[in-house]
């Protein structure tokens, strides 16, 4: 078509085609005389299935004759004239003579599916199913098929129950079934056990599988096969179910915390922060020492409690061993120092704090003093540990409390330290906020 002109009206086609046979008009007579679907369910007597069958023969063969004829040369004249008549008319004439076409395909079909019916075909099965030794499995499905769409009825032995080669039971419900064990099964060893499965059309709805089925229908099943049923077998593998787990345990509740250690009249709290970035709080190990009576010797515990220098405890079950030399266990790390607090009175107090590797003291054998580190001498046994301390004294009412740094005799590493005075409100920090290789 141009752009700004009307549609034209479809074309006209004429076509001249040969009349068809004899041969095809009398098939189609014969085809139109035979009863369509909605027939009686009573079988038909012998004759009209023998006419039936002759009109099927004759119906295809001038089907083939109609297809070979239609292919000769034909005339086809088109004018591309518009046509008065509407398109849907033309529409309702072309499927109107295509009609007697359709109705003769779905009679034949119709013949087919109910005089040459196919068989179903039913190929055995193996199935795996877990079940406890009185229970019954899940239900699964049966394969067998039926190409003509018909409802396929299974039975074991011509039952809807039965028994299989290992004893177990098989229950049919339409197209499923489920398996129940025997009753001797132990529940744990598992076995295969084997079924016949019969899968039959024959409770649709009226048909014949071809010749051999109208023979074997005609003298009563006597000879011939009916070609409604097919057997096959059904393996049932029986799996072992897992034991039920057992009830887990009770949880363990939680220990109770300790209690808080009482606090002592006249001593105060010691916190520690640890910024280092590279050692853990149980890597940092603390070792306090100061006299809590005058001319005694003390070590002080995590909690506070003072403890007089004792040289026995270099071989207490918890003893420090160092090059084969053991030493007392005097130290915690700051992962235990959470309730640590300065005893009411400790002159000359020293606060030793030492990465990695606690301090190794030596005590005198009289237990009247004690050997401190020192890092000027390559013999002692913490020459190779970074170490700083921090000295203090102080007694509770009547020595205030002083302390320093002690990086006016050596250097260990940096650190500050803040004291705090509740009642006056004093806070003071001193010390050294640089790093260890900034000072260096």
């Amino acid at each position: 078509m141009t752009a700004g002109t009307e549609p034209a009206q479809p074309a006209a086609v004429v076509i001249a085609d040969a009349a068809p046979s004899s041969a095809v008009l009398l098939a189609s007579a014969a085809l139109l005389a035979l009863p369509l679907p909605g027939a009686p369910d009573a079988p038909p007597s012998p004759a009209p299935l023998a006419l039936l069958a002759l009109a099927r023969r004759e119906t295809e063969q001038s089907l083939q004759n109609r297809t070979v004829e239609t292919r000769v040369p034909v005339q086809v004249s088109v004018e591309s004239v518009a046509l008065e008549t509407p398109g849907p008319v033309a529409t309702a004439t072309a499927a109107k003579a295509s009609e007697p076409i359709s109705r003769v395909t779905e009679t034949r079909n119709w013949f087919q599916r109910t005089f040459f019916a196919e068989k179903p075909t039913f190929v055995s099965q193996t199935v795996e199913r877990t079940v406890e030794s009185k229970g019954t499995s899940q239900p699964f499905a049966l394969s067998a098929e039926d190409a003509d769409g018909r409802v396929l009825t299974y039975t074991v032995a011509g039952k809807t129950t039965g028994t299989g080669t290992a004893a177990g039971r098989l229950t049919i419900s339409g197209a499923t079934a489920t398996y129940a064990p025997p009753s001797g099964w132990d529940g744990t060893t598992p076995y295969s056990d084997t079924f016949a499965l019969t899968a039959s059309d024959a409770g649709s709805d009226f048909h014949i599988h071809g010749f051999s089925g109208l023979i074997n229908m005609m003298i009563f099943g006597l000879v011939g096969d009916s070609g409604h049923a097919v057997d096959a077998a059904v393996i049932v593998k029986v799996t072992v179910a897992p034991p039920a787990p057992a009830p887990a345990p009770a949880p363990t509740p939680p220990p109770a915390p300790a209690p808080a250690p009482s606090v002592v009249a006249g001593s105060f709290p010691v916190s520690f922060t640890n910024d280092t970035g590279v050692y853990r709080n149980d890597e940092v190990h603390v070792l306090i020492m100061g006299q809590a009576t005058p001319g005694q010797w003390s070590w002080v515990d995590r909690d506070g409690t003072a403890h007089a220098i004792d040289h026995t405890a270099a071989n207490a079950p918890d003893h420090l061993q160092h090059k084969g030399v053991n030493y007392a266990n005097m130290s915690f790390t700051l992962a235990e120092a959470g309730n640590l607090r300065i005893p009411p009175e400790l002159l000359g107090g020293r606060i030793y704090v030492s990465m990695q590797d606690p301090l190794y003291i030596t005590i005198s054998g009289d237990d009247t003093g004690w050997a401190s580190p020192d890092p000027a001498n390559p013999g002692n046994p913490n020459y190779d540990t970074i170490y700083d301390w921090y000295e203090l004294s102080f007694k509770n009412g009547s020595v205030p409390l002083g302390g320093n740094t002690t990086q006016v005799d050596q250097f260990g590493f940096p650190f500050t330290f803040t004291l705090t005075h509740d009642s006056s409100g004093f806070s003071g920090t001193r010390g050294l906020a640089l790093t260890r290789e900034e000072v260096f």
